[in-house]
């Protein structure tokens, strides 16, 4: 298309060869994400390490606690979402339609910044929501 930029995909063919480089082209643009990931959990661990051995087990059971939320109502729903982002833009980039690829990246971040603003707003409550679910009341307003 006009004004694209021509990128250098590799195509992929039946050689080994060929395969393995398209196999590193999507290796090279998911790095980060598993870097991100991998440091998430290790934080936590390190979290959980640190609670543990200076804090009482309330301290410790209201962190694992809000992690769990977190992930519930934050993390997940937002990988969810670029989950389905990614399969939509997966279909534009084999067509290499990237004008459309654009477009799906720009909505995508659009709707995730909304989406974010309305999970903030949520976590923001999450102790009077704990609460009203049935969590003790102490353990709810450690998080």
């Amino acid at each position: 298309m006009a004004g694209d930029q021509d990128y250098d995909i590799p195509e992929v063919e039946d050689g080994f060869k060929s395969n393995f480089k398209a196999i590193l082209y999507v290796w090279k643009y998911s790095i980060p994400s598993v870097i991100f990931t991998s440091a998430y959990y290790i934080c936590d661990l390190i979290s959980y390490h640190y609670l543990g051995d200076t804090n009482p087990p309330k301290v410790l059971a209201a962190y694992g606690l809000t992690l769990s939320w977190v992930s519930a109502f934050g993390i997940l729903i937002l990988y969810a979402i670029g989950a389905g982002i990614s399969i939509y833009a997966g279909h534009a980039f084999g067509q290499r339609d990237y004008a459309l690829l654009r477009e799906i990246y720009k909505f995508g971040y659009f709707v995730m910044f909304l989406v974010g603003v309305v999970i903030s707003i949520f976590l923001f409550f999450s102790a009077d929501i704990l609460y009203a679910i049935g969590i003790e009341e102490e353990l709810a307003s450690l998080c």
